[in-house]
C-alpha cells in the first residue's frame, strides 16, 4: 500500500494501513479534513468531475487550513495512453488534469495539504507524481512480528480475554498478514467463545480462529530461528534434544481444472 504526500512535514506510523494513517492525521490536527474517494469524481457527464475538483479546492481555500485526502486515487490518476481512448477515459483524464492544475497551477494552492492513497502505485500517471505536486511517497508494508503482536493486543483490549494469552505466539502463527486480517482473527476468536457460552476468550479460541481462516504457516520456521530463546537454549547442531513443537498444520487443497 502506498500513500503520497504533497508536503514533507507529515510523520506517519509503521504497521498501519493508508486509510488508517489518514484517520490518524485527521484526529491529530485542528485543520479541516476533507476525504474524497477517487471513484466519486468519475462522473457520467463531460466536465462534471473537473467541476467537482474545482469546487473542492475552492471550499478548502475558504478554510484557515485544510487537508484533502484522496483515497483510491488510481481510479482517476491512471497513466495516460497514446491509443484511442473512450469517452469515459477522456473524462477521467480531464478530472486528473484538473487535480494537477490545482496542485501546481498558476494560482497559489494556499494553506492546503493533500494526501493521496492507492494500492496500485505502478498505474499512476507520472505527471501526477512530479515534485511540487506530490513530494513524498510513503509505502506501508506488512507488519513484522512486533507489529502483529501489538495489533493483536490492541484488538484484544476491547474484548474479554484470559490473562495468560501469549500474543507473540499468536503473531508467529499469522505471518504475512495485515492489520485487518488480524482483526478478523480476533473477531472469529470471540465467535468461538460465544458458541461455547463462555464469558471470556481463551488462547485456544485464538488458535482455532487462526486455523479456521486458513493462514499458511510459511514464515513460522524463519521467525522461530530469530526468536530469543534465552540463555538455556543451545544452538549446537550436534544437540539432538532440540525439537520444534508444531501446534497444528493446515493443508490447503487447490482444485485442478481438467
Amino acid at each position: 500500500m502506498t500513500i503520497y504526500l504533497a508536503s514533507p512535514h507529515f510523520e506517519l506510523f509503521n504497521h498501519i494501513g493508508k486509510t488508517l494513517s489518514a484517520r490518524a492525521v485527521a484526529n491529530r490536527t485542528d485543520a479541516t479534513f476533507i476525504r474524497v474517494i477517487g471513484s466519486e469524481l468519475v462522473q457520467r457527464y463531460v466536465g462534471e468531475g473537473a467541476r467537482m475538483v474545482r469546487e473542492l479546492f475552492s471550499l478548502a481555500r475558504s478554510k484557515k487550513c485544510c487537508i484533502i485526502f484522496f483515497d483510491e486515487v488510481d481510479a482517476i490518476g491512471g497513466a495516460r495512453t497514446s491509443g484511442e481512448d473512450s469517452n469515459g477515459d477522456i473524462e477521467v483524464q480531464r478530472t486528473m488534469l484538473q487535480i494537477i492544475t490545482e496542485l501546481d497551477g498558476f494560482e497559489a494552492r494556499g494553506n492546503i495539504k493533500v494526501l493521496m492513497a492507492t494500492n496500485r502505485p505502478d498505474t499512476l500517471d507520472p505527471a501526477l507524481l512530479r515534485p511540487g505536486r506530490l513530494d513524498r511517497k510513503v509505502e506501508f508494508g506488512l507488519p513484522d512480528l512486533e507489529g502483529r503482536t501489538h495489533i493483536l493486543r490492541i484488538h484484544a483490549k476491547v474484548m474479554s480475554v484470559d490473562r495468560d494469552i501469549r500474543y507473540e505466539l499468536l503473531a508467529r502463527l499469522c505471518p504475512n498478514t495485515t492489520g485487518a486480517e488480524l482483526h478478523s482473527v480476533c473477531t472469529e476468536a470471540g465467535m468461538f467463545a460465544i458458541r461455547a457460552r463462555r464469558k471470556s476468550v481463551s488462547e485456544k479460541d485464538f488458535l482455532d480462529s487462526i486455523n479456521k481462516v486458513s493462514y499458511v504457516i510459511d514464515d513460522f520456521f524463519r521467525d522461530y530461528d530469530n526468536y530469543d530463546h534465552g540463555d538455556d537454549y543451545d544452538d549446537d547442531d550436534d544437540n539432538d534434544d532440540d525439537s520444534l513443537i508444531i501446534l497444528s498444520i493446515t493443508i490447503l487443497l487447490h482444485p485442478i481444472t481438467l
